[in-house]
């Protein structure tokens, strides 16, 4: 089944909100967007992100903006790896003095540099236990282009290469000419994570990616501690049955614990 987009509506004014229903994607992240019907790009500031599990089937509210150039529109909805995409029209009307987005050379076209990924450890005392754990990525930008950059993450957290785990993806305010800034992201492991989980990701700014990696060990020493207490205690029980045991001493025969006779 070819991925599919549907609307709510066919028509809608400039700031008002679109159902966008989805139906036939993979598993997975897709933005959505309302763009332009030729090569006039696309009003990214508006775009929503939205994770789809396996049954393919989703959704999310769009607000309805003019892209760059102005319509005929459409909403465009893409894969972060950009190798499926699906539309609806959609007409922006009732509203003739909106003005387009901000044309391509007053926002940034590439995203921030990314200078720096790293986990921050739970520092609690239930992770190393082997309970669930809230690790912290943090992902440093820094926009060098010469103008504001507006950003949109995603990340996935899993075992392997090719992690796929959803991580809610952070709220980024626009980056102005030269800043630099410090995004944290609230990633959890399952309880009972052990060896190394990947931390992946990708800084979107006008539908150009920047990707990061990051990588973090789970080594609960709870469960091992646990482990080796009961081959301990096994081991304990295993040597006392096989311990061999003494018999009772007992008087020689005729003996009789008697005294001496008298003669």
């Amino acid at each position: 089944m070819a991925p599919t987009v549907t609307l709510d509506r066919a028509e809608a004014r400039p700031g008002g909100r679109v159902l966008v229903r989805l139906a036939g994607w993979p598993a997975g992240t897709v933005v959505i967007e309302v763009c332009g019907a030729g090569p006039a790009g696309c009003a990214v500031d508006s775009s929503v992100q939205t994770h789809l599990a396996g049954t393919g089937l989703g959704g999310a509210a769009l607000t309805a903006a003019v892209p760059p150039g102005g319509c005929p529109c459409q909403v465009r909805v893409t894969t972060l790896d950009r190798r499926l995409t699906a539309a609806a029209p959609l007409a922006l009307t009732g509203d003739p003095g909106a003005r387009p987005a901000p044309a391509a050379e007053h926002r940034a076209t590439v995203p921030p540099v990314v200078t720096a990924v790293a986990v921050e450890r739970d520092p609690g005392w239930w992770s190393r236990l082997g309970g669930p754990a809230r690790h912290t990525l943090v992902v440093r930008l820094r926009n060098d282009g010469t103008a504001p950059a507006a950003v949109t993450m995603s990340v996935t957290v899993g075992r392997g290469d090719d992690p796929s785990g959803f991580v809610p993806p952070p709220a980024v305010p626009d980056l102005a000419v030269g800043e630099e800034r410090a995004v944290r992201v609230p990633v959890s492991l399952p309880a009972l994570a052990f060896g190394t989980w990947t931390v992946e990701g990708r800084v979107v700014t006008a539908g150009v990616a920047a990707p990061f990696r990051a990588s973090v060990e789970s080594r609960p020493w709870g469960p091992t501690a646990l482990l080796g207490v009961a081959v301990v205690v096994l081991l304990a029980v295993e040597l006392l049955r096989r311990r061999p045991r003494t018999a009772p001493i007992r008087p020689a025969e005729g003996s009789g614990g008697a005294g001496p006779s008298v003669g």
